[in-house]
């Protein structure tokens, strides 16, 4: 384009100047002829390559919000129709929500489950203390015991044999309580297992049944702006101009 405007240019002098002889071509002329031709090409340069950009290769990219799920699955419904303009936050469509709707159940389920769990360690720690109290209500009895019988025989009213076998029973209600003590330890271990402020087994079935309420609620999916749905909406689906 330049090339043709410079002969035509050229021409246009020839013509005025030596064809026609309209002008001399004397040094005001050429200084005048020049300067209108440099001039004109610092404008394009400047000017006109700054509102028309010139290059040799050209992409055209259209602007695409991608419309991608949290997960894959079946489209159950659509709520829009093509070249329909929508507000952000608008549904778009939904996906299948079943599969997320059974683990929701099923969280919810468990946990119920884990606070049963839980009442039942209380119990259990509830039950281990009163079996720790009971055999040292034991133990102190058997040592009264004991002590009567160890006076009796060391003056002759009860039998050695008596004594051997109060001081046998002492023993195995010790180990007995042992025994207790070491199973209420374990229960109370138990229950203070905590995560937060709920015990380990509820918090656990509360983050379950959180991840299964948000991936319910990403089955439809929303307008991340206002746009206009692009004419192939329906067939392409997931994406916005």
């Amino acid at each position: 384009m330049e090339l043709l405007i410079t002969i035509a240019y050229i021409f246009l002098i020839r013509l005025i100047f030596f064809d026609y002889k309209l002008l001399k071509f004397n040094l005001f002329w050429k200084l005048v002829t020049a300067g209108i031709y440099v001039s004109a090409a610092m404008t394009e340069v400047l000017l006109l390559g700054q509102i028309t950009p010139y290059s040799k290769t050209m992409f055209v990219q259209s602007y695409v919000v991608q419309m991608a799920p949290e997960y894959g699955g079946l489209v159950k419904e659509v709520f829009v129709s093509p070249n329909q303009r929508v507000k952000k936050g608008d549904p778009l469509f939904q996906m299948d929500p079943e599969p997320w709707q059974n683990r929701m159940d099923e969280a919810s389920a468990a946990l119920a489950e884990a606070k049963t769990s839980v009442a039942q360690l209380e119990q259990q720690l509830n039950q281990a203390k009163a079996n720790v109290e009971r055999i040292e209500k034991e133990i102190e009895t058997t040592k009264v015991q004991l002590n009567q019988i160890s006076n009796a025989a060391s003056q002759g009213a009860a039998s050695q044999f008596r004594l051997e076998q109060v001081t046998k029973s002492l023993a195995v209600q010790v180990a007995e309580l042992e025994g207790a003590k070491a199973a209420q330890a374990s229960a109370q271990i138990a229950i203070n297992s905590m995560t937060g402020e709920n015990h380990t087994l509820i918090a656990k079935a509360m983050s379950e049944l959180a991840n299964a309420e948000y991936n319910l609620k990403q089955s439809i999916i929303r307008a991340p702006s206002a746009r206009q749905l692009p004419p192939n909406f329906l067939a392409h689906g997931i994406s916005l101009p």
